[in-house]
């Protein structure tokens, strides 16, 4: 018999239609704008709905759409819409992987590196940052299972950090650099290499007056090597452990409002840690 709703209560909707069924409307905004972006209002109001259901999703109901949710998803992204409508994506995609199939994602990260890779790549820069946010998003919730991906990742992060780069593009890279960082287990064999990789694009980035976001966010990836256990930070008998407190004193004293105070409190705060050790 079926189960009968209380006409008192208030139930969401993401309760009563479901996480197909949100999948099935995202397909028909994606499929009805063919090569233009689809309509920012629908799709933000839809994708926070998708948010939620798959939240409260079933792991059987997930891994029966998640192919069709996640090709619709992927196809919003590449069409390169509003920063919050790719944050929104970037949300759904890692909520499908940790609660359905987690196989597809190293096929997907492979794609979206391959994308960011492709020196004859036509795409607009508008695309290209919400694909690298995606990126980041990944790394910074799933990273642990992608270690092995993590020099190609910090690779693109250079190439955005690179000289006659946008200030977008190399926020985005600074962005990517401190999501892989933070991402990475403390204990993995790739944790050194890539904190150092990440110290190089931070150290010069924090020395640029300027740009007062670039130095914040360069800011946000000492703070996450901190985070991080700051294993990089003992290589050459603790010089760069020194190093780091010496940059997160500089950060506080920066009077710029760009520079995240919190931050800044987090990298001096670890920094002091790594280094009180010496």
């Amino acid at each position: 018999m079926a189960q009968q709703r209380d006409p008192a209560v208030f139930y969401d909707e993401e309760e009563c239609l479901g996480f197909g069924v949100f999948v099935a409307e995202l397909e028909l905004i994606v499929g009805s704008s063919r090569d233009k972006k689809p309509d920012q209002i629908q799709l933000l109001e839809l994708l926070q709905k998708l948010a939620a259901s798959i939240a409260s999703a079933d792991g059987s109901v997930l891994k029966q759409h998640q192919k069709r949710c996640e090709a619709a998803l992927y196809n919003v992204v590449y069409k390169g819409p509003s920063a919050v409508a790719c944050h929104l994506a970037a949300v759904c995609l890692s909520r499908l992987y940790t609660a359905g199939d987690l196989l597809p994602l190293f096929s997907r990260i492979n794609s979206l590196q391959t994308f960011l890779q492709d020196k004859s790549n036509t795409a607009s820069e508008g695309v290209r940052l919400c694909v690298m946010d995606v990126l980041a998003h990944l790394n910074s919730s799933l990273g642990r299972y992608l270690a092995t991906t993590t020099v190609e990742s910090m690779a693109i992060a250079t190439k955005a950090l690179a000289k006659g780069s946008s200030p977008a593009m190399k926020m985005a890279g600074l962005r990517l650099t401190a999501c892989v960082v933070e991402g990475l287990p403390n204990l993995d064999r790739n944790t050194p290499a890539v904190q150092a990789a990440a110290w190089k694009l931070l150290d010069k980035q924090a020395k640029d007056k300027t740009s007062d976001e670039l130095r914040g966010a360069a800011a946000g990836v000492l703070a996450a090597i901190c985070w991080s256990g700051g294993a990089f930070f003992w290589s050459s008998a603790g010089y760069y452990a020194e190093e780091a407190l010496r940059l997160a004193v500089a950060v506080v004293e920066d009077a710029a409002a760009a520079v995240s105070h919190r931050h800044a409190a987090c990298a001096v705060t670890g920094a002091y840690t790594s280094t009180s050790r010496v």
